[in-house]
């Protein structure tokens, strides 16, 4: 067991279905004619990280997310996406679109990253999509959305 999991238990995931069920409900009762379209969210940490990875430390601290650890988070984002993709799974309005294939081999301890590394200064880029990353996420929309409407 990681230290992490005492630290930062999962949270309610069957909670978090429901609610997004709930509120892809909502949005089609306020605009049935719109197409939803729910994204996954591109898994940042590879599924076992080597020692090597400095992506994933803060630079002279011993703060990071440590090799045991790793597991763990990377656990947590895959239930995640498992849970929004079954909410959108529930109803026929909804569509999920999965990153991970167009994301794989960009995690965060990858040469060609799409991730932003930890950092403790620009605390809301840590570990997300950096603008390579925004750039494949727009092209998946652009092919999952197709063309605009007339």
């Amino acid at each position: 067991m990681s230290r992490c999991e005492n630290a930062y238990p999962p949270p309610d995931f069957a909670s978090l279905k429901s609610r997004l069920i709930a509120l892809y409900a909502a949005i089609h009762a306020r605009a049935p004619e719109a197409r939803i379209i729910v994204f996954g969210y591109p898994l940042a940490l590879p599924p076992t990280a080597p020692r090597s990875c400095a992506e994933l430390y803060l630079p002279g601290t011993p703060i990071g997310i440590f090799p045991r650890d790793n597991p763990y988070f990377y656990g947590l984002l895959t239930k995640l996406n498992d849970m929004v993709h079954q909410a959108a799974q529930a109803l026929a309005s909804a569509t999920f679109v999965s990153p991970d294939l167009l994301f794989a081999g960009h995690d965060v301890c990858a040469p060609s990253t799409y991730f932003f590394p930890l950092d403790a200064v620009n605390r809301r880029e840590t570990l997300r999509p950096n603008a390579q990353g925004h750039a494949e996420l727009a092209s998946l929309l652009r092919r999952a959305a197709g063309p605009p409407p007339d």
